[in-house]
């Protein structure tokens, strides 16, 4: 070293150092020279830094200083510097900016007014508390008690929040607090929330547990002793109970995206094990069918009973709300019970009676006949006698044209045509579904032992093939009224589809036309006027005709009759005595009393009578 020296300031020569200068002359300059190197060292940053381990970077007061990497650094905060700091080696230094690795620390906290200076070794004594990263502990045994971690033998977990992932394998985990992420193989764990208020991120792939299991509050709850689970309810009554403030819901559904027709949209299925009959098997089912040949706009709920056979179909409620009894068909052609939303009821029976009333106790109606609430007639029975009350027997018709005659009013006589009467029908093939598709399924078989402790496998359920939908060509007519002409191929809707129908004529043997009897005396007479069908949407010109029983007949203005009066056609369309007692050809009806019911507007009136046109 060349002298004179300068060292913080102060001027040093080769006299300080000679002979018994030495004593007073080296400490000064030892002072000095570490003043000087902290000085060159030192420097500040306002950067806003957590204390703890790990990287850091900070921005430095200074951009000459002489850090390069692995130099070691103490960082302290300029407010509390002995006991919030930490102790550092540099990673990089360019500029301001500061980049180091935190080894130790003191204190706790965000702080955002440093000092930097030259550091050396990390110099936290002794143990390294809990909140610095350490065990607080100075052996094995006292870190895991100090961490809660039972023994070294027998590790124990209590009140331990793990926020990444964790592999407890074989482990007995007691109160662990909150796990997050674990990955947990074997063991027991007792009192420990898995998830917290964020659920866990993992899987089990195996729970075996013994006593209840409640689940969020009873949103999934298992109630061990009595072998029940609840949904939404903490207290079962059921195997299976679901419980909620707008009703328990169960939603089945397919992921099919292209049902096919008569494919399968859910089932519930009732199943027997009971081995000692036709084996066992489905007695009963609920499932919902595709209904629309494949477009999957319509389907409908089936509902299937059997005995010792698997059960079949038996009742069917279709999309449009109808409901079927031994039938999957709305049309009436097959045989089966309907019943339509709109109230109406069909019965079809293939060579057996289609109805049966039955009365017990005593005599007395059997069917009563009701219009807006009221009842217009009955059926009756006393004793063996049968007796329809309140009406007539009546029969349909048409005019020659097939048209409405103008001013036809109720009781006015009619008289008989040769020419019969026509109601066009389309006649059309349809595919109708015979069974339903049938999902593969494997023979199952149980493990018995018997009393010598000796185990075979026994048949549960047999095998089952896929089967698709069966579906067979049927035929079947409905009401036309259209301009093609009989034997004319049209496009006709049936149940959502487009068929092709040809124009027929319904069977008709006995139904004749009519006409307003315009004959005085005339034999031909048929009947009365009762009304125009209204009730039929497509023949709308057909007549009600009553033809014998009790009825109201019209009289033309002028003419009187008494009661007991054998009456015959007028010649327009009114009746009038006949002039003798004697029942006739030309005989209509019979006055049974004078009390006017109705008068119409040209002054003709209306009398009850007794039918006697056949």
């Amino acid at each position: 070293m060349a002298f004179p020296v300068i060292l913080n300031g102060r001027t040093y020569t080769l006299a300080d150092f000679e002979g018994t200068n030495y004593v007073d002359g080296f400490p000064d300059a030892l002072e000095d020279f570490v003043t000087q190197a902290g000085d060159i060292y030192n420097s500040t940053s306002t950067s806003s830094v957590a204390i703890g381990t790990g990287s850091k970077s900070f921005t430095t007061a200074d951009s000459d200083k002489p850090y390069q990497a692995g130099t070691p650094l103490r960082i302290a905060d300029a407010a509390a510097p002995e006991t919030n700091f930490m102790d550092c080696i540099v990673t990089s230094y360019s500029g301001t900016s500061l980049v180091v690795e935190s080894i130790g620390f003191g204190g706790s906290g965000t702080k955002s007014s440093w000092t930097i200076n030259i550091g050396g070794a990390k110099t936290v004594d002794g143990t390294l508390a809990i909140i610095q990263g350490g065990t607080g502990a100075t052996t094995a045994a006292a870190a895991a008690s100090a961490l809660g971690l039972g023994t070294e033998d027998s590790p124990e977990f209590t009140g331990l929040t793990v926020t990444s992932s964790g592999d407890f394998s074989g482990a007995t985990i007691s109160d662990l607090g909150t796990v997050t992420t674990a990955d947990i193989n074997g063991g027991t764990i007792d009192n420990t929330v898995i998830g917290g208020s964020t659920p866990a991120a993992g899987s089990f792939t195996t729970v075996t547990g013994s006593g209840d299991m409640n689940i969020d509050s009873g949103t999934l709850f298992v109630d061990a002793s009595e072998n029940r689970v609840g949904i939404g309810t903490s207290s079962p009554q059921k195997q299976m109970h679901i419980e909620s403030a707008t009703g328990g819901t169960i939603r089945l559904s397919s992921s099919d995206t292209s049902i096919g027709a008569g494919e399968s949209l859910g089932e519930i299925d009732w199943y027997s094990n009971d081995t000692s009959g036709g084996g066992s098997g489905v007695r009963a089912f609920i499932n919902v069918v595709e209904n629309d040949g494949g477009l999957g706009r319509a389907y409908d709920m089936t509902f299937g009973t059997g005995a010792v056979a698997t059960a079949s179909e038996r009742t069917r409620i279709t999309s449009s709300g109808n409901l079927l009894v031994g039938k999957t068909s709305s049309s009436s052609a097959f045989a089966g019970a309907m019943l339509y939303d709109s109230g109406n009821v069909f019965g079809t029976v293939d060579g057996n009676y289609c109805a049966r009333f039955n009365r017990l106790t005593n005599d007395g109606n059997i069917v009563e006949l009701q219009q807006a609430s009221v009842t217009e007639g009955t059926i009756s029975v006393s004793g063996s006698t049968v007796s329809y009350n309140g009406g007539h027997l009546a029969r349909w018709s048409q005019t020659i044209d097939d048209s409405r005659i103008d001013g036809l009013v109720k009781g006015t006589v009619l008289s008989n045509l040769d020419e019969m009467c026509e109601w066009k029908r389309v006649e059309f093939e349809y595919q109708a579904l015979v069974s339903e598709a049938v999902e593969a399924q494997d023979a199952v078989y149980e493990t018995q032992t018997d009393e010598d402790g000796n185990e075979t496998e026994v048949l549960v359920s047999e095998a089952v093939e896929s089967q698709d939908a069966v579906y067979e060509t049927r035929t079947t007519s409905e009401s036309y009224e259209g301009d093609a002409n009989v034997g004319d191929v049209v496009d006709w809707e049936y149940e959502g589809l487009t068929v092709q129908a040809t124009v027929i004529l319904e069977d008709n043997e006995q139904l004749n036309r009519m006409k307003i009897s315009d004959v005085e005396g005339d034999p031909n007479v048929a009947g009365v006027f009762v009304n125009w069908d209204d009730d039929d949407d497509v023949n709308t010109a057909d007549m009600n005709i009553a033809m014998t029983g009790d009825m109201v007949i019209r009289i033309a203005q002028g003419t009187t009759v008494a009661r007991g009066d054998l009456l015959m056609s007028a010649g327009d369309g009114t009746a009038k005595p006949q002039g003798d007692d004697i029942v006739r050809s030309k005989t209509i009806a019979k006055v049974t009393s004078t009390h006017v019911s109705h008068t119409y507007d040209n002054g003709s009136y209306l009398v009850p009578c007794v039918l006697m046109a056949c």
